[in-house]
């Protein structure tokens, strides 16, 4: 786009205080680069805003919790704001429930640049480069079940809200903002681009293996006419991928490890920037995805893929091989008068009433508190994928036969 009428960059959720998680082994050979990985990410943030010549930085919520960070965090935070404060760049800080203005005592370390705008608080400013305003900045604390104050229409200025929102924010299209600079997701998404913009940068750097794809931030452009243009930039420096192999009952180990190595060797020639951490659903049918699922087989794989591509630079480390439960049983299993039948019919009964309690815990009394609280199933999604892993496992330790739960009917 040529001579944009005003450029910035939308970021959030860095996270700064929150180390990648779901690697059940850490190799050392990746230990640092893994650890380092939040910081990285939000370093080349930094950089895109620079090298963007923006006019300045939106950070929609999420950035450091006070409370968890450690010295280093808030020390990067603080060299990273003074790069911009060189460069004449304001940075706009929402607060969020993990970083509320009132944690941030330690504060007063950080350059005139940056403006924290308070949580629980709505705040409209005026971005000004000349005699007049450049762009008007409306501040909301939250969208998620509750209505915000309507925004008073400037059509003569560009207008960027910024909130938080987990939900689905399409209310906000009755508001007159041209772009809304949203934070409280880690994958990025655009929700409309018309009559405005809704858009969630994402984190800088996925830290879960459900994070899977390019994280980043939004170089956004917004022309006289209000036209809104985004670019986005990748940033992370580790990045998840989940792959899905599907298998029939004539695949053997031997060639389950071949289709897994084929895979990482069109993802190592396809991504040379990032380390990656793959983890592989294996779906389909055959007595080789009850091996899988008990058993040291799956191990084996894993331990294999590892050491061929887990050393390369960069690295491609396999961090787990998993069979998919099923989701098919024959409706004459269910009608069985066995363990096998009783155990399926209350499976079935669980999963059509959501509402009722699984209670785990009273099968391994006594358990102190803390423990019994970690096996409260509270998600209904986690709930259905429960339920559905323990009719496999049922089906093949009740059925004394370890392939029969793989076995297509």
């Amino acid at each position: 786009m040529s001579d944009p009428h005003l450029r910035f960059v939308h970021a959030s959720d860095l996270h700064l205080d929150s180390p990648l998680d779901g690697i059940a082994e850490i190799p050392p050979h990746l230990s640092d680069a893994l650890v380092d990985a939040p910081i990285r990410a939000a370093e080349k943030v930094f950089d895109t805003v620079i090298e963007e010549d923006a006019e300045f930085l939106i950070l929609s919520g999420d950035v450091l919790a006070a409370d968890r960070a450690g010295p280093r965090e808030i020390l990067f935070l603080a060299d990273q704001f003074e790069r911009l404060a060189d460069k004449k760049i304001r940075v706009y800080w929402l607060a969020s429930r993990s970083d509320p203005t009132d944690d941030w005592s330690s504060a007063a370390m950080f350059p005139d640049n940056v403006v924290r705008l308070p949580a629980g608080e709505n705040t409209e400013l005026i971005y000004q480069r000349r005699q007049k305003p450049d762009a008007r900045i409306v501040a909301f604390d939250a969208l998620d079940g509750q209505a915000i104050d309507s925004v008073s229409s400037a059509n003569e200025v560009v207008t960027i809200g910024i909130a938080r929102s987990a939900g689905e924010p399409l209310a906000l299209e009755q508001q007159p903002v041209d772009y809304w600079a949203l934070g409280g997701r880690a994958e990025r998404r655009t929700v409309t681009s018309e009559p405005m913009t809704i858009q969630f940068s994402g984190s800088p750097q996925g830290r879960h293996p459900s994070e899977t794809g390019a994280h980043g931030c939004t170089v956004v452009d917004i022309t006289p006419s209000h036209a809104v243009s985004l670019t986005h930039v990748t940033t992370d420096v580790v990045r998840w991928h989940a792959e899905r192999l599907e298998i029939d009952a004539s695949v053997d180990t031997i060639q389950l490890e071949l289709q897994a190595r084929q895979r990482l060797q069109y993802l190592l020639a396809n991504h040379a920037d990032q380390i990656l951490l793959i983890s592989f659903s294996i779906t389909g049918h055959g007595p080789l995805l009850g091996e899988l699922r008990r058993g040291n087989t799956a191990d084996d794989v894993v331990a294999k893929l590892r050491t061929e591509f887990g050393h390369h630079t960069p690295a491609v480390w396999t961090v787990a091989l998993t069979a998919e439960p099923r989701h098919d049983f024959p409706t004459e299993w269910y009608e069985e008068e066995t363990m096998l039948g009783e155990f399926l019919r209350n499976v079935r009964e669980l999963t059509m009433t959501s509402s009722e309690k699984i209670d785990l815990a009273k099968y391994l009394d006594p358990l102190p508190a803390e423990l019994a609280a970690q096996l409260e199933i509270r998600d209904t999604e986690d709930r259905a994928a429960v339920l559905q892993r323990a009719a496999t496992l049922g089906a093949e330790l009740l059925s004394g036969d370890p392939s029969r739960a793989g076995r297509s009917h």
